[in-house]
């Protein structure tokens, strides 16, 4: 994919999703500011309405406006829905769910559509065992605090 996962890496000049939205506030507001998102991904994973906060100094009846300005500074691949002011102690890694999709295709070839979003198990001679896999999910169901 296009970046190498979701957390800023210092020293480094490895494109990540953190690392372009805090160059695209830098670009608008002329000042570093620094995010934090509610969960990490790693490269090759995706997300899909991540969340993070951060404090700016930009008034709240404009957030169209930064918004606007942020999108036309960050990559086609990064698209900020929206941005919302919360209360000072809203912390996004405490106050978001996760939900984790796993797509794989048992397939020799995904579709161009979607080969970088989908795991192909192509020329593998073993099948997927379905059961073996619902078995070993439902250990993951619920809630849990796996961050220990």
């Amino acid at each position: 994919t296009d970046f190498k996962g979701w957390q800023r890496q210092s020293g480094t000049k490895l494109s990540t999703v953190q690392g372009e939205i805090e160059k695209a506030f830098f670009a608008v507001l002329r000042r570093n500011i620094t995010i934090s998102g509610c969960s990490r991904t790693d490269t090759g994973v995706h997300a899909r309405g991540q969340v993070f906060t951060c404090d700016i100094p930009w008034p709240s009846n404009r957030s169209s406006d930064l918004l606007r300005a942020l999108r036309d500074r960050l990559p086609p691949s990064i698209l900020p829905r929206s941005l919302t002011p919360v209360h000072f102690n809203f912390s996004s890694k405490q106050s978001v769910a996760k939900l984790y999709k796993y797509y794989i295709n048992e397939g020799l070839r995904s579709s161009p559509f979607s080969t970088r979003y989908v795991y192909t198990m192509g020329k593998h001679k073993n099948r997927l065992n379905l059961d073996k896999m619902r078995k070993a999910a439902s250990y993951l169901e619920g809630i849990h605090n796996f961050s220990r």
